[in-house]
């Protein structure tokens, strides 16, 4: 069996000689307990899937071979030798471009790979973009050990959790003994890694079991149950990712030099606690929306909040050609046209769409006033944007479900997902624990 890497990540690569087809072994499992990392990508408006998320990668060096359609056939049909071998010299060269083979080299240390986890790839990308950040001083000498060691502990056991499963199928049990086996076997293993209580997990595991067993034997109880269970697992799995991240980034402050309160926020609730999505008279209140809220306090040069007109000049000028509307050649017309612009992307912005890189960092260069403070406000806008796409995305499907199956609404609340989500001081109060052994 060879390997291949991709993305950072090493897969078996099943050859089949007589058809001379070459073949990645698996794509990303959806196990909430670490979910794969596309969807984090996703709602960063990144690439959805492995295929993709290469191709944008090569595109980004100027390598045009091979096409996307190559790609995607390397994870489901096959492709020839000859593809395969250019696959290969591509991640290479993405390796090298990226100078991540250090990091590579010390996972496969590390951990032992298995078909269908998550878990390797999870570890290879946090430390891509700790590279990439330690380029710039004086960020260089930023550590994200606890990070890692949280990824690793989740990844080892996402192996664990594959392992019962498949262990299930291979000892003879009948099908009663087998859902014992996997009920008592999973409550344990979450028992011992997540945040949750105990009777959730148990309902959780109980509705999974169950469903898969006795198919003809569900409800919408059980239904709701596992449901309800997938959310909470990722919430826990991304509340852990979070809080350890910014327990090391707090662990590194005096590098990040934090004006504006931001220290105070950073080493005390890891910084995104105000930013928890929230009702307000029905209404969902976004952590975006509570972002540029937060700024607009924080980055005022007076003793009001900052209005958002006035932070939208800080947004870089669009490009006159993207501006010019009938009639605005002259320059009051053209300038009320940029601050149109300026303001409509502040609109959007604060709704959850995704700023590109370059914007963004121009944009807090502007309004904290000096590049040297900046991480942290970057950081808190990425990670604000995904908790916003994440949540409306589980508003809108709660929605469809319970419109779909009236039935459903007995059981199942978004008031409910939205209270598994504000437990994120919990799990900052345990990174800051660890953080402080």
């Amino acid at each position: 069996m060879r390997h291949i890497l991709i993305d950072g990540t090493l897969e078996a690569v099943v050859e089949n000689m007589a058809k001379q087809r070459i073949k990645l072994g698996t794509l990303d499992n959806t196990n909430p307990f670490m979910p794969p990392i596309t969807e984090m990508l996703t709602w960063l408006r990144g690439p959805a899937d492995y295929p993709a998320l290469l191709w944008s990668a090569q595109q980004e060096i100027g390598l045009v071979k091979p096409s996307l359609n190559t790609l995607k056939n390397l994870f489901k049909s096959g492709v020839t030798p000859r593809s395969a071998r250019q696959v290969e010299a591509n991640i290479g060269k993405l390796v090298e471009h990226y100078d991540v083979r250090t990091s590579v080299d010390q996972i496969l240390s590390e951990i032992p790979l298995a078909p269908g986890e998550n878990g390797v790839r999870w570890l290879v990308f946090p430390r891509g973009v700790i590279e990439g950040v330690r380029r710039h001083k004086p960020f260089d000498a930023i550590e994200i050990g606890q990070t890692i060691a949280f990824l690793q502990r989740r990844a080892e056991a996402e192996a664990g959790l594959i392992s019962v499963v498949l262990r299930s199928e291979s000892i003879g049990l009948s099908k009663k003994e087998k859902a014992g086996y996997l009920r008592k076997a999973m409550s344990e293993l979450l028992s011992q890694h997540v945040l949750i209580g105990a009777e959730d997990i148990r309902m959780y595991c109980d509705a999974v079991v169950t469903l898969k067993s006795y198919r003809r034997s569900y409800s919408h109880k059980k239904i709701s149950a596992a449901l309800r269970g997938h959310f909470y697992l990722r919430v826990d799995f991304y509340h852990q990712l979070f809080a350890n991240f910014m327990a090391d980034i707090a662990s590194s402050h005096g590098l990040l030099d934090p004006s504006h309160g931001l220290e105070k926020d950073l080493v005390e609730q890891g910084v995104m606690v105000e930013l928890i999505p929230t009702l307000e008279d029905g209404e969902l209140v976004t952590p975006t929306e509570k972002l540029y809220k937060l700024w607009s306090r924080l980055f005022s040069s007076g003793g009001e909040p900052m209005s958002y007109r006035q932070m939208a000049t800080h947004i870089p000028s669009p490009k006159p050609e993207r501006t010019r509307r009938a009639g605005a050649d002259s320059a009051p017309d053209m300038y009320d046209s940029i601050y149109e612009t300026q303001r409509g992307r502040m609109a959007e912005w604060r709704d959850g769409t995704v700023p590109s890189t370059e914007q963004l960092v121009k944009f807090l260069e502007s309004l904290v006033g000096d590049s040297r403070n900046i991480l942290l406000p970057f950081l808190m806008t990425r990670m604000s944007t995904i908790w916003t796409a994440w949540i409306k995305q589980e508003k809108k499907q709660l929605d469809d479900l319970i419109s779909a199956v009236p039935a459903l609404a007995e059981h199942l609340s978004f008031e409910d997902y939205l209270f598994s989500f504000s437990r994120y001081p919990a799990y900052w109060a345990k990174a800051r624990a660890q953080a402080d052994r």
